[in-house]
């Protein structure tokens, strides 16, 4: 009630003249963290919680196995949902070295695939906090050529599992 109270005082504030408002954006420190696991089921932390500056982490996988689950905790370390990402080898294509840098809107550095060993596939992953999500986008190496997949873009938040109070349902 206190968010209603004061939407309703700032729209009478706002009609009488008596509001002066300024808004200012800044990027949103959200709260969530991704994790993935390799083919050991060791676990890896691909984006941190509060992370405003898109840090770029990856995770490798064999050519063989194209679908990556990743897992959304919250700052206490519970997992809130699992996203499940399938790929298929038809949606590579092939890409030169100093093409990635372009590809990738500045976030894949050439020299994160220079290790890239054969028929690995290493999925980059950063957060995109302005739009309340991150993108993933895989790299796998064949006959000393790189491969670069489709760029997803994933929301951490889903209706699924989102209170919304303010939906009419509860």
């Amino acid at each position: 009630m206190t968010c209603i109270d004061g939407c309703i005082k700032y729209l009478y504030d706002k009609r009488h003249g008596l509001a002066k408002v300024e808004l200012k954006t800044e990027v949103p420190a959200l709260p969530y963290q991704i994790v993935g696991y390799t083919h050991r089921d060791t676990e890896v932390e691909l984006i941190k919680a509060f992370d405003k500056d898109g840090e770029v982490r990856s995770i490798s996988r064999n050519i063989t196995d194209l679908t990556l689950k990743l897992y959304l905790k919250d700052v206490e370390n519970n997992e809130k949902y699992s996203y499940t990402i399938p790929l298929k080898k038809q949606d590579f294509k092939y890409i030169e070295k100093s093409e990635i840098l372009n590809e990738t809107n500045g976030k894949v550095k050439q020299s994160l695939t220079d290790d890239i060993v054969e028929y690995e596939v290493r999925f980059f992953v950063w957060s995109e906090p302005e739009n309340i999500g991150f993108k993933v986008v895989p790299i796998y190496r064949e006959k000393e050529n790189l491969y670069i997949g489709l760029e997803k873009f994933i929301n951490y938040e889903n209706e699924s599992w989102i209170n919304n109070f303010f939906d009419g349902l509860k």
